[in-house]
């Protein structure tokens, strides 16, 4: 579970299935097909929501899809994925996030320091007032 701050609520598997039409953990994969152009995600061109859930539905991952592309249906989508296979591999990147970094610094000994005031006085001057 996570907790949305923008809607004050707790979003739940449940929560993501009903929206989705797919698990948390297969967020990733859902990702990697519809894209996010948000966060420069690409996706697969022409591929919503609704085609992602079924095609994920089917194939547990992008390897499984890509390994059985010939049994996609329909065939519009099967040319889709086909032509846009590198940019869904690219996306699977970028929405992965990566556990096991190695940091230069003890991570307790890093830290920020930031004038409050300062950043205060430049978001007011830069209309950033909410």
């Amino acid at each position: 579970m996570i907790f949305d701050p923008m809607k004050s609520k707790i979003i739940t598997p449940d929560d993501v299935l009903k929206k989705f039409g797919v698990l948390p953990s297969q967020m990733k994969f859902f990702q990697a097909l519809v894209g996010d152009s948000s966060d420069n995600i690409p996706g697969v061109k022409g591929i919503g929501p609704v085609t992602a859930a079924k095609i994920i539905q089917q194939f547990s991952s992008l390897d499984e899809l890509y390994e059985k592309i010939d049994s996609v249906e329909p065939k519009k989508v099967r040319e889709k994925l086909i032509a846009c296979k590198n940019d869904a591999e690219l996306s699977l990147k970028l929405v992965t996030l990566e556990k096991n970094i190695e940091l230069a610094e003890d991570f307790d000994r890093i830290s920020v320091r930031m004038d409050y005031d300062k950043a205060r006085e430049f978001l007011f001057k830069n209309d950033f007032n909410s």
